[in-house]
């Protein structure tokens, strides 16, 4: 009898761990995969850019990448990627950039090129957001007022400190950066650099 429950607990033992394993490989197809698309939606379409403009190009992506913009003159964010057509024009200027939860990365910033209206940028738990990214917010630097960054874990202390080139920045909401290992140092760069900038870093105004 022993010998039958030993075998049977075995085969209970080989049989969790087989679907752990299965269930794990799984997983990491899952996060190829949707890598692979957060890659390909960030990809630069150059003839795009020229076909449409900067404008349009530049909210296609975001709203591609699951991000909202709100036109200058317009109260509201739009995410509708499909309703575009109906609410943006030739003359139309983005002026705010709600990228939470969104999948935009580094390698399609270059979309910011030539967009001259941009004051408020706001990075929610936007996971693919880094240092890099943050340095190519230089592309907005001639108007970036308000800048949110929060929950996102690949910024570190070089991505904080950086922002300090961005020399329009009126308010800066920090929180929840796990990347960042020395705040208060961060927070005196930011300071020193832009010293009428309202700089708030969890939950904290600086």
């Amino acid at each position: 009898m022993a010998t039958i429950c030993l075998r049977k607990s075995c085969s209970v033992a080989v049989a969790t761990g087989f679907r752990q394993r299965q269930i794990m490989a799984n997983m990491q197809i899952k996060r190829t995969a949707f890598a692979f698309l957060d890659a390909a939606w960030n990809r630069i379409d150059a003839n795009r850019i020229k076909e449409v403009g900067p404008e349009k190009a530049a909210a296609e992506w975001l709203m591609r990448c699951g991000a909202a913009v709100k036109w200058r003159g317009q109260n509201k964010f739009m995410a509708d990627y499909n309703a575009m057509e109906l609410t943006s024009g030739a003359d139309m200027k983005i002026e705010g950039i709600n990228a939470a939860e969104s999948c935009i990365m580094a390698s399609g910033f270059d979309y910011l090129k030539g967009l001259s209206a941009v004051r408020q940028v706001k990075f929610n738990k936007t996971h693919h957001i880094d240092d890099l990214a943050l340095k190519k917010l230089s592309l907005l630097q001639d108007t970036l007022e308000d800048l949110e960054v929060v929950s996102c874990g690949n910024v570190t202390d070089i991505g904080i400190k950086g922002l300090g080139e961005l020399r329009k920045l009126k308010t800066v909401h920090l929180a929840d950066l796990i990347g960042v290992k020395k705040p208060e140092e961060c927070v005196k760069s930011l300071k020193a650099a832009l010293p009428q900038c309202q700089i708030q870093f969890d939950g904290k105004a600086k």
